[in-house]
């Protein structure tokens, strides 16, 4: 009789992250209905509307195919899994969404829960001299998935970074924010959307060669959420 094969881990994460990015364009897509709402509000107030989203979707897909899917943990801090960690979690960064993958193939104790970090910020216009959305994107957002003081998707192939657009024009803030990569890390490779924009929720992804968190070759994935104007106006 012949033995099944194991699923690797490449093709298990991968179902993994669809799964996810999926559940994240669903909850995005609601939230631009009510676009309009969020243009002066506190970015972490609108990934607390998201997480609730994100919790009822995850209901209704569990109920509907009766399979298991965990919601996406919010602000939950990195997990110690080596023995040089710190051991003060008061210290732990923590990204916006958490999504794990439990490998039970894994042959290291520290590779059997693979987390899927989503970070989220919003752009637009800066909302004071000091206080630059587009910038923010790049310098607290991107490059936080390959900072040792924050190892977003440390052991994991893939990260997200939401974008949560208030102001500007999409093509306008894409500039931008290409523009404060270069200058802040001009290793990054520019975000390329397609242009002009057709749908309230936009994808890009960014491939990155990464030097201070493993593994080096890491793909990041752009969802713009265009909430600017409420769908209904």
């Amino acid at each position: 009789m012949r033995s099944r094969s194991l699923p690797d881990f490449s093709a298990l994460w991968k179902r993994h992250e669809n799964l996810y990015i999926d559940l994240f364009l669903k909850a995005l897509n609601e939230l631009t209905r009510n676009g309009s709402l969020y243009s002066a509000v506190d970015e972490n107030l609108i990934s607390d509307e998201l997480a609730i989203v994100l919790n009822r979707i995850c209901f209704e897909m569990n109920k509907a195919t009766h399979k298991e899917i965990n919601k996406p943990y919010r602000e939950l801090p990195i997990q110690p899994v080596e023995s040089n960690d710190p051991s003060s979690f008061k210290r732990r960064k923590k990204p916006d969404f958490t999504c794990d993958l439990v490998n039970p193939f894994a042959d290291f104790p520290e590779d059997y829960q693979i987390a899927f970090h989503v970070e989220c910020k919003k752009l637009g216009l800066p909302t004071s001299s000091t206080w630059i959305l587009n910038r923010n994107y790049v310098t607290e957002g991107v490059m936080r998935f390959d900072l040792q003081s924050h190892e977003y998707g440390k052991r994991a192939p893939s990260g997200v970074m939401v974008g949560y657009l208030v102001g500007m024009t999409v093509e306008s803030v894409q500039r931008e924010v290409n523009k404060y990569q270069l200058s802040e890390a001009s290793e990054l490779p520019p975000i390329r959307f397609e242009l002009p924009a057709k749908e309230k929720v936009m994808r890009a992804v960014q491939k990155l060669r990464r030097k201070n968190v493993p593994p080096a070759s890491f793909v990041l994935h752009h969802l713009w959420a265009d909430l600017r104007h409420s769908k209904h106006e």
